[in-house]
């Protein structure tokens, strides 16, 4: 499950002022990591929790999931659907959504996995196969 890391809030308007972090409530001092109890700087903490979203974004991508295909319709009318349960090789799962495609003349993408799908167009030609890494999808929209 992700997280959203806690924000430490410090108390005290003056440089010279002893602060207080308003989530632990401890005092803290120059050059001291007692807030963190010994665990490390903050860009040791980030580093870790960051390497922890990854792992758990790579396991959660790398699960199977079954084929799925989505067309559409018309600009900003989507329909997704499962394929048949007797279509279970990719060649066979690109072949069907390639005359769907050709068929009701509109674009389809075959998901083959969380990480890799298929762009066919309405001639039902495969025109682009894209695979994405954590660092192709989450870092364009959640720069760490």
């Amino acid at each position: 499950m992700l997280r959203q890391p806690p924000v430490l809030e410090i108390q005290g308007s003056e440089p010279e002022a002893p602060r207080r972090c308003l989530w632990t409530g401890e005092t803290l001092e120059a050059g001291k990591d007692s807030v963190l109890h010994g665990a490390g700087s903050v860009d040791s903490l980030i580093r870790k929790d960051r390497e922890a979203y990854a792992a758990e974004y790579e396991r959660w991508v790398n699960e199977p999931i079954s084929f799925y295909y989505t067309i559409r319709m018309m600009p900003t009318i989507y329909l997704s659907y499962d394929l048949p349960s007797e279509i279970t090789s990719e060649k066979e799962a690109i072949a069907y959504v390639s005359t769907i495609a050709k068929n009701q003349k509109c674009m389809a993408w075959l998901y083959l996995s969380r990480r890799e799908k298929v762009f066919i167009d309405s001639s039902g030609e495969v025109i682009e196969r894209d695979e994405h890494g954590f660092h192709d999808t989450i870092l364009n929209y959640f720069p760490f």
